[in-house]
Formats: structure tokens, sequence, C-alpha cells
């Protein structure tokens, strides 16, 4: 899609989870950070992709590999907002600083419009001292931008992948799960789409998602849109009801 212009509505595919659908990719992704080295207007492909389908969409969610190279900034062109994943360590939060001068850039050449949504905490162990610091030097610095909703180290959450479901669906009654039903409703709320409050029936309709995935086998872990444990996420919002 992004070297040979392939038309990201005919790679979106249904899944098992209602109004969720996802555009899939493959390892020669990877390939992809080298040829857009030399490729006209590198930065913005993913933008003029999504512009294709972005009126069919709620929220579009993009995966993003953990690094900072074309591929990411690709995501922060064509998105209206971040969402910022932040593991409960130290070296997360020694590698911020990169991210956020990374998007200060992206605003001043690329996309001025772009915002962090906020900010998720994730991988929280509070048997460690470290989780609590960390907690509270991101909602002392992001200030409101921190969600009340952690996401904490949970062995279901490792699982699921595995076995190619949603937390919500491995696991439906989890901790995890319950703290990414938790992330989606601040989300929503945040964001003002009218919509009944998420409950634990996997099959009760909130919003429709599309999630532009790093790998062909990456699955959000939540229903709908209750989440998505990224290792990095950015937002790009539809205007009918559906993303």
């Amino acid at each position: 899609m992004l070297i040979d212009k392939t038309d990201l509505a005919s790679i979106i595919l249904p899944t098992k989870t209602p109004n969720l659908f996802i555009a899939p990719a493959d390892v020669h992704l990877t390939g992809a950070q080298i040829e857009l080295v030399s490729a006209f207007n590198r930065e913005a492909r993913l933008k003029t992709s999504i512009k294709t389908v972005s009126e069919s969409y709620d929220y579009i969610l993009i995966d993003c590999p953990p690094s900072l190279g074309l591929l990411t900034i690709n995501a922060l062109t064509a998105s209206e907002s971040i969402l910022i994943p932040l593991q409960c360590e130290y070296y997360a939060m020694e590698g911020l600083s990169q991210l956020l001068h990374t998007i200060t850039l992206v605003q001043e050449n690329l996309n001025p419009s772009l915002q962090v949504e906020g900010v998720v905490l994730t991988m929280a162990d509070y048997r460690t001292k470290l989780t609590s610091e960390v907690i509270t030097e991101a909602r002392e610095f992001f200030k409101g931008k921190v969600y009340d909703a952690i996401i904490p180290r949970s062995i279901k959450l490792s699982e699921a992948p595995g076995y190619g479901a949603p937390i919500t669906h491995y696991a439906s009654t989890s901790h995890g799960a319950e703290s990414y039903r938790q992330l989606a409703q601040e989300l929503i709320n945040c964001n003002s789409l009218e919509t009944k409050e998420l409950h634990n029936d996997n099959n009760q309709e909130v919003a429709t998602v599309t999630t532009i995935a790093e790998s062909d086998k990456a699955l959000p872990n939540i229903d709908t849109l209750a989440g998505s444990s990224l290792d990095a996420t950015e937002e790009s919002g539809g205007h009918d009801g559906k993303a």
C-alpha cells in the first residue's frame, strides 16, 4: 500500500468482533521502510491512503512499530491525534522525551493539527515501587492527559495473541479485559461520541473501528474499541460513526 499504492479498502478485512475491521500487514512491511527513503512524498503515503476510507469509520487506530522511522512518521502525519502507551518501567520514561521531540517536529513540518490524545499506562506491576513512581511522574508531567485506566501485567493478556483472540473473547472477565474496557470508555467519552456504556457482553455494538496493524497476526485485545495492546498508536478520526 505504501509502495505500490494498493487501494486500502481492498485489504480491509472483517474480524469476529462486530464493527471491528483490520487492514493487516506482513513481513514485507519491514522492507517498505528502506524503499520509502527515496520515494516521492514519502512521509504522507499513509495519509493519502487513509483519506479514501476515513469517512466510513468512527475511529482508525494505527499500530506503529516501536521505533521512530519512516513508518511511524507516516502514521503521525496521517493522524489527528496520538495515543501513547507508556510502560511503567524506567527506560520507557527515558525514551519518552525522544518521542515528544519527534511529535514536535511533525507538528512543525508535516502535520500542524497533530495532538496528544492521551497517555495509557501499561504493564503495571503494583508489586514494584517503580510502577508507582512512573505513574506519579507521568501524571505530574502530562497532567490531565493520562487516562485513569491502567493496564496491568497479566498472563491472560500475554496469552491472548497466541490464540488469535481479543482479550475480551479469550478471558472476558479478566482484570486486563476490564482495564481495556475502562480505557475504551474514557476514550469515547473524551471524544464526545454518543454511545452506551461498555459492558461485558461481547456482542454489544459500540462503534465501528478499523485497525491498521503492523503485523498480519495482530488483533485488538478488546471488544470493538475497548482497547488494543499497541506499542504505539495513532488515531485518525472519521466522520460518520465508524473508524
